[in-house]
């Protein structure tokens, strides 16, 4: 998620440099709520996605298992 946080940096600066973008320097509360944004939409997209490789089932409500609570597989050695 830093990647894009890092880009969004950079390319604003640069646009400003050229006279793209008004002001000498960043508004940084936007970035802030841009990485804060980034940051919760890549917890939710980890969330969602979250499966158990054996049986598919989501496991989003377990943060750490050692074994799928659908079939039991383990998941950690």
């Amino acid at each position: 998620m830093l990647v894009p946080v890092f880009l969004l940096l950079v390319s604003a600066g640069i646009l400003q440099t050229l006279g793209v973008l008004p002001g000498p320097i960043i508004d940084i509360d936007y970035v802030y709520w841009a990485a804060a944004l980034l940051v919760l939409a890549g917890l939710v997209y980890t969330l969602a996605h979250w499966r158990c490789p054996a049986c598919q089932k989501i496991l989003w409500y377990r943060l750490n298992p050692d074994y799928c609570p659908s079939c039991g597989i383990r998941l950690r050695k």
